[in-house]
């Protein structure tokens, strides 16, 4: 199958695999999986929505149970702001920024570009397809160019010193840090438990 050929490469890489993917739920095979590829010594970075930039609150509620272990293996993860549209952008005329971009880079040499999420209805039940470029030069230039992006387009999830979550954020050049879902109310936030 396309994620067991895609879990054998990374599973053979050695430096690091980058994910976005607008739906991550691991299950507990699946933090099984980057522990694995973090016990190689690899960083794993995962980009996916945030609870304000999903269309399917179940979907975050079945990623949000695993963020804290993926952050505890030192994977780091990035979730999509609502609000990072800029006018006159391409995106202004929307509301809110979701993320729906589905792609895999592997040691910077592999970019794997799909109909694949990362989640049990993908993994098991859809037919998902892609394809895969080997080409250094362009895995580097896509990673810088979303490594620049980053900041400025997504909440990095951490731990604080007493093991709850904060979102970190740069909006409008100033560092911003949250201790509860960003940009929810307590309805959307009630609703993802």
């Amino acid at each position: 199958t396309l994620i067991s050929e895609l879990g054998k490469l990374i599973l053979e890489s050695e430096k690091s695999v980058f994910v976005i993917t607008p739906y991550f739920i691991p299950t507990q095979s699946g933090v099984e999986f980057w522990q694995k590829v973090r016990d190689k010594g690899m960083s794993v970075t995962i980009v996916t929505n945030s609870l304000a930039s999903t269309n399917h609150v179940p979907v975050h509620s079945g990623y949000s149970r695993y963020r804290k272990k993926m952050l505890e293996m030192g994977a780091s993860l990035y979730e999509a702001r609502a609000n990072a549209v800029k006018p006159g952008s391409a995106a202004s005329s929307a509301k809110s920024l979701t993320l729906h971009t589905k792609l895999i880079l592997i040691d910077e040499r592999y970019l794997f570009v799909g109909s694949l999420n990362l989640d049990p209805r993908s993994i098991e039940i859809n037919a998902e397809m892609g394809i895969l470029i080997d080409s250094p030069l362009i895995a580097q230039q896509f990673l810088a160019e979303v490594n620049q992006g980053l900041p400025e387009l997504s909440y990095k999830v951490e731990l604080d010193d007493d093991g709850r979550l904060q979102w970190l954020a740069t909006i409008d050049g100033k560092e911003e840090i949250e201790t509860k879902e960003p940009l929810t109310s307590w309805w959307r936030r009630f609703l993802s438990v």
